[in-house]
């Protein structure tokens, strides 16, 4: 019984951390840990997005964070599916843009998502600056993020990918229950652990039963939304 206890406890404070640890990150990506200026999220495995062994891919996401230690990084392991592939990445805080090019390289990545963080200053009705009660700007902090690809055809350098848009949002995993690949996620809390900083785009999201449930609640009963049908098809004649 006292071990069953012991792992009842253990399990508890797993499930806890995992759940710090994803506050932790959203309050990083969204620009509110006042640490953290810049952040890089790339990963050590799968060169060049083609899917190698997992003792080749466990190798190369080791030496990459034994070389972030060694560059006095300090980063989140997180995972992510891009492409079909499952893989092991980081979130590395505070990075730099030409350590990120010399890794990528290094690791033969096809690129990385770097995020910096910028002030957005809230406005009165009139277009004019707020001010917040101590006299300051008033306004939020926010990562805008970009997708960089890689310039393997020469020893160094890196631009923004034609195909992606900067974008300071960053969805969740109530946003992200039909998603299945290209999201990163935190590892050991299932779906509710998703992440995605829509680069991309924002996927479609098929409403659930609820929503449309309550969209035709909104239009009143059976009968009347019938009526309403019959009324504009006749209208339209």
């Amino acid at each position: 019984m006292k071990l069953t206890t012991l792992k009842l406890k253990k399990l508890i404070n797993e499930v806890l951390q995992e759940e710090g640890k994803k506050e932790r990150i959203m309050k990083m990506l969204r620009g509110q840990d006042p640490q953290v200026q810049t952040v890089a999220i790339m990963s050590g495995q799968n060169p060049m997005a083609s899917a190698v062994g997992a003792g080749v891919n466990d190798q190369l996401q080791s030496g990459l964070e034994s070389d972030l230690r060694q560059m006095g990084y300090q980063f989140e392991r997180i995972g992510g599916i891009f492409e079909g592939h499952t893989e092991k990445s980081v979130i590395i805080k505070n990075a730099r843009l030409e350590d990120m090019d010399e890794l990528n390289r290094k690791y033969k990545q096809w690129g990385f998502v770097f995020g910096r963080k910028q002030f957005d200053p809230s406005r009165d009705s009139e277009g004019g600056l707020s001010m917040d009660p101590e006299g300051g700007l008033a306004g939020e902090y926010s990562m805008e993020f970009q997708m960089y690809k890689m310039d393997h055809d020469d020893d160094h350098g890196f631009g923004a990918d034609e195909w992606s848009s900067a974008t300071s949002d960053v969805m969740d995993s109530d946003d992200l229950r039909t998603v299945d690949d290209n999201y990163s996620y935190i590892p050991g809390m299932g779906e509710e652990g998703k992440i995605l900083i829509p680069l991309y785009g924002k996927p479609e999201i098929p409403m659930s039963d609820q929503e449309i449930e309550d969209i035709v609640s909104s239009m009143g009963s059976p009968s009347e939304f019938a009526g309403y049908r019959k009324r504009r098809s006749w209208e339209d004649r």
